[in-house]
Protein backbone atom coordinates (compact mmCIF):
# COMPACT_ATOMS: atom_id res chain seq x y z
CA UNK A 1 0.00 0.00 0.00
CA UNK A 2 1.53 3.88 -0.88
CA UNK A 3 2.12 5.35 2.21
CA UNK A 4 0.25 8.16 1.12
CA UNK A 5 -3.29 6.77 0.38
CA UNK A 6 -3.61 5.60 4.32
CA UNK A 7 -7.21 7.12 3.78
CA UNK A 8 -8.58 5.53 0.92
CA UNK A 9 -12.16 5.54 1.53
CA UNK A 10 -11.83 9.41 1.10
CA UNK A 11 -11.83 11.25 -2.38
CA UNK A 12 -8.53 11.85 -3.77
CA UNK A 13 -9.63 15.73 -5.22
CA UNK A 14 -11.16 16.63 -1.42
CA UNK A 15 -8.30 14.97 0.25
CA UNK A 16 -5.92 16.93 -1.93
CA UNK A 17 -7.53 20.13 -2.39
CA UNK A 18 -9.12 20.55 0.95
CA UNK A 19 -5.08 20.20 2.49
CA UNK A 20 -3.70 22.99 4.63
CA UNK A 21 -0.48 22.67 3.83
CA UNK A 22 -0.04 24.64 0.34
CA UNK A 23 4.12 23.62 -0.08
CA UNK A 24 3.24 19.70 -0.28
CA UNK A 25 4.50 18.40 -3.43
CA UNK A 26 2.13 16.03 -5.55
CA UNK A 27 3.15 13.27 -7.43
CA UNK A 28 2.32 13.46 -11.08
CA UNK A 29 0.03 10.09 -10.17
CA UNK A 30 -1.76 12.24 -7.60
CA UNK A 31 -2.18 15.83 -10.54
CA UNK A 32 -3.36 13.11 -13.05
CA UNK A 33 -6.13 12.16 -11.23
CA UNK A 34 -6.89 15.20 -9.65
CA UNK A 35 -7.27 16.48 -12.94
CA UNK A 36 -8.64 13.51 -14.22
CA UNK A 37 -5.74 13.86 -17.45
CA UNK A 38 -3.24 11.62 -18.72
CA UNK A 39 0.50 11.03 -17.29
CA UNK A 40 1.08 12.88 -20.65
CA UNK A 41 -1.02 16.19 -20.27
CA UNK A 42 0.84 16.72 -17.41
CA UNK A 43 4.30 16.40 -18.23
CA UNK A 44 3.44 18.68 -21.02
CA UNK A 45 1.71 21.35 -18.54
CA UNK A 46 5.00 21.10 -16.53
CA UNK A 47 7.27 21.44 -19.57
CA UNK A 48 5.77 23.77 -20.71
CA UNK A 49 5.63 26.13 -17.98
CA UNK A 50 2.01 26.34 -17.17
CA UNK A 51 1.85 23.78 -13.98
CA UNK A 52 5.38 24.57 -12.39
CA UNK A 53 7.44 21.45 -11.56
CA UNK A 54 10.06 20.51 -9.54
CA UNK A 55 12.15 17.47 -10.21
CA UNK A 56 13.47 15.47 -7.44
CA UNK A 57 16.98 14.39 -6.86
CA UNK A 58 15.65 10.98 -8.62
CA UNK A 59 14.50 12.89 -11.75
CA UNK A 60 10.39 12.45 -10.98
CA UNK A 61 8.43 15.31 -11.23
CA UNK A 62 6.44 16.74 -8.56
CA UNK A 63 4.33 19.68 -8.50
CA UNK A 64 3.55 22.01 -5.57
CA UNK A 65 -0.40 21.82 -4.26
CA UNK A 66 -0.11 25.95 -4.06
CA UNK A 67 0.42 25.81 -7.86
CA UNK A 68 -2.38 23.15 -8.72
CA UNK A 69 -4.54 24.84 -7.01
CA UNK A 70 -3.92 28.21 -8.61
CA UNK A 71 -3.73 26.03 -11.81
CA UNK A 72 -7.47 25.20 -10.81
CA UNK A 73 -8.62 28.86 -10.74
CA UNK A 74 -9.10 27.69 -6.52
CA UNK A 75 -6.92 30.79 -5.11
CA UNK A 76 -8.69 33.12 -7.38
CA UNK A 77 -12.28 32.12 -6.21
CA UNK A 78 -11.19 32.04 -2.68
CA UNK A 79 -9.90 35.13 -2.32
CA UNK A 80 -13.25 36.89 -4.29
CA UNK A 81 -15.10 35.00 -1.41
CA UNK A 82 -12.62 36.79 1.26
CA UNK A 83 -13.28 40.75 -0.36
Amino acid sequence: MHPDRSDQGENLPERLLGEAEPERLLTATEVTELFRVSSKTVGRWGRSGALPLYRTFGGHHRYRLSDVRAFLGLDAEEAALDA
